[in-house]
């Protein structure tokens, strides 16, 4: 009879224990996966600016060593050059200015200026130094209108456009810029009897290529009426 009555309880203790287990052990969760680096989209990233290239329609000109192709000719304004700094010995203390009431007038208008683009390659096997001899504003039909100024040539890199020499390096091929001084464009109408915007004109460079003149001409384009910016 003693052994009956112990056997339920003995089941009892057994069961309660199997319960207090199932209370304590908890689950194992999966652990979380390690972080990744957000991929990126390389075709995303923001191209550096670049001067044009000249298609196969620019008209090109060349002489044993070089080739050369206007890419492009805006005419705008000239702008005055950038003044060189002073080195620190020579800049005088500037004198404290006097108090005035603020101005609400606007400021002047950006100052757009007028350049050409050529592309140069080098023929030749060793490196080629040029010259601008000259350089003519001309009609659609090839009339010579007025000889136009040019100057500080500059070079095309990653960095953007930095004063040139003017050498081309033996078998390369490099962007370069010019600026140019505008034709007195009251004159131009006058010879053409009709207003300059509008009209047709070509460009035209001579340089000189170790002794050689080589003549380039740019496509035809027309003078734009000057772009108003509000300030």
């Amino acid at each position: 009879m003693m052994l009956n009555r112990s056997l339920p309880i003995a089941l009892l203790f057994v069961l309660g224990s199997c319960s207090a287990k199932d209370e304590t052990t908890q689950p194992q969760m999966p652990a979380p996966p390690p972080n990744e680096a957000p991929s990126i989209d390389a075709s995303a990233a923001t191209p550096e600016p670049s001067p044009p290239t000249p298609d196969a329609s620019e008209p090109t000109a060349s002489v044993t060593e070089l080739k050369a192709t206007v890419a492009s000719v805006q005419l705008q304004e000239d702008c005055p050059d950038a003044a060189v700094p002073a080195s620190p010995a020579s800049r005088a203390v500037p004198a404290t200015p006097a108090r005035r009431a603020p101005s609400f007038a606007p400021g002047p208008m950006p100052c757009i200026q007028s350049r050409i683009q050529i592309a140069f390659t080098a023929v030749a096997s060793s490196e080629v130094r040029i010259a601008i001899k000259a350089a003519r504003l001309l009609a659609e039909d090839g009339t010579t209108l007025s000889d136009v100024a040019i100057r500080a040539p500059s070079l095309w890199s990653k960095n953007g456009y930095t004063s040139w020499d003017e050498v081309v390096a033996a078998g390369a091929t490099i962007q370069a810029s010019y600026k140019i001084a505008p034709p007195d464009w009251r004159k131009v109408e006058a010879a053409t009897g009709k207003t300059s915007f509008g009209q047709t004109f070509l460009f035209e460079i001579a340089i000189d290529v170790v002794g050689k003149t080589l003549t380039i001409r740019s496509n035809p384009f027309t003078r734009q009426q000057p772009t108003a910016i509000p300030t």
